[in-house]
């Protein structure tokens, strides 16, 4: 699973899932 695919299922299934986790090239920040 790459960071696009995860964002995408993020974004989908988990609404309340900031997407200000993720930087700049996608990639999530724990």
């Amino acid at each position: 699973m790459n960071p696009q695919e995860l964002k995408s299922i993020l974004s989908s299934g988990l609404l309340s899932f900031p997407v200000t986790d993720f930087d700049a090239a996608g990639n999530f920040r724990a």
